[in-house]
């Protein structure tokens, strides 16, 4: 079983009527964070 966003629409999409969209918002904002928080770090970590 893949991970992919597809993959998982494919399997569970039909319990949610929006729910690729949700992946996907939902994994944009993990992303935001986590390029935020790679600009606090502190240089040479």
């Amino acid at each position: 079983m893949g991970t992919s966003v597809e993959q998982i629409d494919r399997t569970y999409g039909h319990l949610l009527p929006d729910s690729l969209e949700r992946a996907r918002g939902a994994l944009d904002a993990f992303l935001a964070a986590e390029r935020l928080n790679a600009d606090d770090a502190p240089m040479g970590m």
